[in-house]
């Protein structure tokens, strides 16, 4: 063992020895570099800054000959001052008769942060130095050095309030006085705080720092001097003084500033009465009550918090005075203090107003209950709620609100059917909502199993920017618990900003949905949390509801549908067919305002048989509404608002839809709402809808962008809407060819010239000919055949407006050559479903279809619109995408027109009126 230690021993010590050798060998090096007159400044400020850490005796004198260099001076001083040795200020005290300028300041400064006393006569005299710069820092390393022969020449120089330095000694001879103090030296420090706070050319803040080290040092009797300051007619003595008295203990000092309340000036007052509040001795209490009494309105209101913060249990019988009795803020500020109250007394104080004969003090009480918390109020609340003066009656249901529980539930349904009022029963209604919700997840005792509540941050305090607390993990725990209303009060989140109304904000997450809200202090916060199944709450305020008669009834109806959940849904449905005409419109509007989709089926069953319009335009609304407040992916959004708009009939109807199809960003809503363009009663505003939602979807979408602004342009005729569809085309076609990897290189070319076939060429049985400036194709012997142009194009667009004569089968061609190509199909297929704008490539039968046969005009003119770029084919017709797909069979070949055989066919005709061709490139 001992073997063990002695080998142990000697590795430290040869450890030891290396550590120190190296150490010398780096300082060595280091002080080379400074000697060495080619390394750059850089090198040798290195070097300083690592001598500062290792630097030994052996370092001085190669740093005190930089301390007159202007460029390294300054690093050589942070170099020297962490050294131990008696060698630095000896250098540096050398250094003062032999460097100038901002150097020899800086070498003062450095033996004051030393604290060289043996540099005091030196710096003595540099006081009256002629460079202002230099007779500051001397001042202010006395200053720093702080000893009685440093104080004493900053004193001799104090006389001369013109000098220079002036400002500088003042400071020099605080921080003597702070280092007299800190070492013992009491008397002395003493000294010199009474002389700067009573110079009154010394700077304020010397002054006012200085006041506070001369109370503070005398304890209680520095007494007498802070009251004197209080009444100095300089405010900021004064707000000095204010401020100390905070650090000052004992029933003296409360006692000495409430004596001075009356002799001061409101607004002092005001900040005196503020101290005395946050002092917390409430040995000051008569004085305040006194000031109370003068109903003074903004001094009155400072003493009134003081009060509440001092919890004087007097104060609370005159608060209540001044709240029933007093005008404007000062009633308000009592109201506010008595909610506040950190006593008992207050609450029983509120007790006797609920039980007073007076409808004022029953209304003061019933407001003041909620916001004290006053849970044993609730029974006398139920009562209040047939008071007959109403603000009594609405008062004490605003508070039951916030105070009722489930056991209360039943109490406050008993309630409808005595409720003559209806405002009152109104309000009853939302407080029986609030309480059926509490009960219905006290019931449950715990989250559903199908229900997944995240709380993702929750904070409360000064918001926005304040200062505030994180909350997040007890509300997780109180959620957690079954607990799902937030009461945002001190008492449950404790208070980061005394006398600063909070906030308590607060996002969380329940089955995947995002939820941000905020409330103010006092209020409440519900997380609404999704039910499932029967519940036997529900159950019982759907007997209440059956057995119930008249307004009763209807109201109870509303309640259920404001707790929500499958339940209430289901009996809200209902009774959208009952007899009893309050009963069924109670059912249609609760429908209309639904908190979520869960409505929409019953919302599309009223549209579907609707016998009014007035009710179907309610249900559309309402459907509109929930579809906006869904979850769903858009497309089964959009889907819905599709289904409504098959029994649409009124433009106010149409308009509804728009605004549901509007704030979707898909392209099935921007292709139902280009659907609408044809609707004059509501083309602006179909347009305006289409470019929102385009807008939002140009990037991920182009090619169905492209196509709808196509459409725009051609439907409308108010310039501005074309300009913003024309802009948004442009956008969207470059997306789109850049997504490929493509681009334009020239302009539209017409391959069709409108007065003869030149360049095209006829196989086949088809007649083609051209006819008031278009092109026609037909067959009328059953025998079909194909027109083909003279050239071949592999990377393009092309555009065709064409109109067909029905029945038909036919198509444009392109890429076309020995017996294979791409088509652009016009016809009506029936097995698969396919119409016009059907990509058609012989086979392999249809690469895409489009099987919505509304898109085509049937007896108008249409546009084709196609894209081939590389294997990228993708077809429009009437500006509505139908389809993009890959195919690299074919790289390049002819445009045509095919007319289709068959004697079902027979007469058939299709006309182009404009056929053109526009070139790509690869980028």
């Amino acid at each position: 063992m001992k073997s063990s230690i002695f080998h142990l021993l000697i590795t430290v010590v040869l450890a030891m020895s290396l550590v120190s050798s190296v150490q010398a060998q780096s300082e060595t090096e280091l002080l080379t570099v400074l000697k060495n007159p080619d390394a750059s400044r850089k090198q040798k400020q290195d070097a300083c800054r690592e001598l500062s850490r290792i630097a030994t005796a052996g370092s001085v004198p190669v740093l005190a000959e930089l301390l007159d260099d202007p460029k390294l001076s300054h690093m050589a001083r942070y170099a020297l001052e962490p050294i131990p040795d008696a060698s630095v200020d000896a250098a540096l005290r050398e250094a003062l008769g032999e460097v100038k300028g901002e150097q020899l300041a800086g070498v003062i400064g450095s033996l004051g942060v030393r604290r060289d006393e043996r540099a005091v006569p030196a710096l003595a005299q540099l006081l009256s130095h002629e460079k202002a710069v230099v007779s500051a820092a001397a001042a202010r390393a006395l200053g720093n050095i702080g000893n009685s022969k440093a104080a004493e020449a900053l004193q001799s120089a104090l006389v001369d309030s013109s000098s220079k330095q002036f400002k500088a000694v003042c400071e020099g001879l605080f921080r003597s006085a702070e280092q007299l103090e800190a070492e013992g030296g009491e008397e002395e420090a003493l000294a010199l705080y009474g002389r700067l706070c009573g110079f009154d050319k010394a700077p304020h803040q010397i002054r006012t720092a200085s006041l506070r080290g001369a109370v503070l040092l005398r304890g209680e009797e520095g007494l007498p001097l802070l009251i004197s300051a209080l009444r100095a007619e300089d405010y900021r003595r004064f707000a000095s003084a204010a401020r100390i008295s905070m650090e000052l203990d004992g029933k003296e000092v409360t006692q000495a500033l409430a004596e001075e309340l009356e002799q001061l000036p409101k607004a002092r007052q005001i900040v005196v009465l503020r101290v005395l509040g946050q002092r917390g001795d409430a040995s000051c209490g008569d004085v305040l009550m006194k000031i109370l009494h003068s109903r003074k309105p903004v001094v009155s209101a400072a003493a009134a918090r003081a009060l509440t913060r001092l919890a004087h249990a007097p104060a609370i019988s005159k608060l209540a005075e001044i709240a029933l009795d007093a005008d404007g803020d000062l009633a308000d500020v009592a109201k506010s203090c008595l909610a506040g109250f950190p006593v008992q007394a207050a609450k029983s104080a509120v007790m006797d107003m609920l039980s007073s004969e007076e409808a004022g003090s029953r209304l003061l009480g019933a407001e003041l209950s909620a916001s004290c918390m006053l849970d044993s109020a609730v029974p006398v609340l139920i009562d209040h709620v047939l008071d007959k003066e109403q603000s009594v009656a609405l008062a004490s249901l605003r508070a039951l609100r916030e105070l009722a529980g489930p056991d209360q539930l039943q109490a406050v349904v008993d309630l409808f059917g005595r409720i003559e009022n209806d405002k009152v029963r109104r309000e009853a209604e939302n407080v029986a909502i609030r309480v059926g919700r509490k009960a219905m997840l006290t019931e449950a005792g715990k989250l559903p199993v199908d229900v997944d509540l995240r709380i993702d941050k929750a904070v409360y305090g000064d918001l926005p920017d304040g200062k505030t607390i994180d909350v997040t993990a007890k509300v997780q725990n109180m959620v957690e618990q079954g607990k799902f209303e937030i009461a945002a009060n001190n008492g449950l989140f404790g208070d980061p900003t005394p006398g600063v109304e909070k906030k308590f904000s607060m996002n969380y997450t329940v089955n995947g949905v995002s939820v941000s809200r905020t409330v103010a202090e006092g209020e409440t916060m519900q997380i609404r949390v999704p039910q499932s199944g029967t519940n036997p709450i529900l159950d019982k305020l759907i007997d209440a509801m059956e057995n119930a008669t008249g307004p009763a009834k209807v109201s109870l109806l509303r309640v259920l549908a404001g707790i929500g959940g499958t339940q209430s849904l289901a009996e809200v449905r209902s009774k959208l067919d009952s007899n009893n005409t309050a009963m069924r419109e109670a059912a249609m509007r609760a429908l209309v305002a639904w908190q979520d989709d869960s409505a929409a089926p019953a919302l599309l069953q009223v549209i579907r048989t609707a016998d009014t319009q007035r009710r179907r335009a309610l249900a559309l609304r309402g459907l509109v509404r929930v579809v906006g407040l869904s979850k769903q992916p858009a497309p089964e959004r959009v889907a819905l608002l599709n289904k409504a708009r098959e029994f649409t009939e009124s433009s106010e109807d149409n308009l509804l839809l728009l605004s549901g199809y509007g704030n979707l960003s898909h392209p099935d809503a921007l292709k139902a709402v280009v659907s609408m363009l044809d609707n004059k009663s509501v083309q602006t505003e179909a347009a305006h809808a289409a470019i929102r939602i385009a807008e939002s979807i140009v990037k991920e979408h182009p090619d169905a962008v492209a196509g709808a602004m196509r459409r725009v342009i051609g439907t409308v005729s108010t310039q501005s809407i074309i300009d913003e569809a024309d802009a948004l085309l442009n956008q969207a076609e470059e997306i789109a060819l850049k997504n490929i990897g493509y681009r334009r290189t020239g302009e539209w070319k017409a391959l069709f010239n409108g007065k003869d076939l030149t360049g095209w060429t006829k196989t086949g049985n088809g007649e083609f000919f051209v006819e008031d400036g278009c092109l026609v194709g037909t067959q009328t012997d059953g025998r079909g055949g194909d027109l083909l142009t003279g050239g071949k194009f592999g990377e393009f667009e092309l555009r065709v407006l064409y109109r067909v004569d029905w029945p038909a089968n036919t198509g444009i061609w392109y890429r076309w050559g020995n017996g294979k190509g791409y088509q652009f199909d016009i016809l009506k297929y029936e097995n698969p479903v396919a119409f016009s704008g059907t990509l058609y490539c012989p086979g392999k039968m249809f690469l895409f279809r489009n099987t919505d046969a509304s898109l085509e005009y049937r007896d108008g003119w249409n546009e084709a619109r196609i894209r081939a770029a590389g294997p990228n084919l993708t077809q429009w017709i009437n500006g509505v995408l139908i389809g993009s797909t890959s195919d690299n069979q074919l790289p390049s070949g002819k445009v045509g027109i095919q007319v289709h055989g068959g004697n079902q066919f027979k007469g058939m005709k299709v006309v182009i009126k404009r056929m053109e061709v526009r070139p790509l490139k690869t980028r």
